[in-house]
């Protein structure tokens, strides 16, 4: 696996992304998949053609995901083969709440407040968690 060095010119994960434009997911997937372990391929280099693109690893992964998951995760993970990385220019939202508020075109600032106080990023996590098919295996 590859990881670009850089986020692309139209990564939502920078400040100055396109408002809204996240190619019909909602932000909170983007937050949830962020926070964890998820592979977040570079939307540039997918064939979307290839009924097989969410598996195709040889995609490189995107530098802003990358940038912003290492903002805004408050512990240290061993990330494996997941990058995170240094954002020396700024160019990614710093928090979750910027993120959101950015894509989310159609709520108010205090509507985002709202949903992140009742479904922070690490329950987020566990609904794309659920949602990939993953569950905890207790010990």
């Amino acid at each position: 696996m590859t990881t670009r060095t850089t986020p692309c010119a139209t990564c939502p994960f920078r400040k100055d992304s396109k408002r809204g434009e996240l190619g019909g997911s909602p932000a909170h997937v983007f937050i949830g998949q962020a926070f964890g372990k998820f592979y977040i391929p570079c939307h540039t280099h997918i064939d979307y053609t290839n009924p097989n693109w969410r598996h195709d690893v040889s995609v490189p992964q995107c530098a802003g995901a990358g940038m912003f998951r290492k903002k805004i995760n408050p512990r240290p993970i061993d990330w494996g083969v997941i990058d995170c990385k240094d954002d020396p220019n700024g160019m990614t939202f710093d928090t979750p709440f910027e993120f959101m508020f950015h894509h989310e075109v159609s709520m108010t600032r205090n509507e985002v407040l709202f949903f992140l106080s009742q479904s922070p990023p690490h329950i987020l996590h566990w609904h794309e968690l659920n949602r990939a098919g993953a569950y905890a295996i207790k010990q």
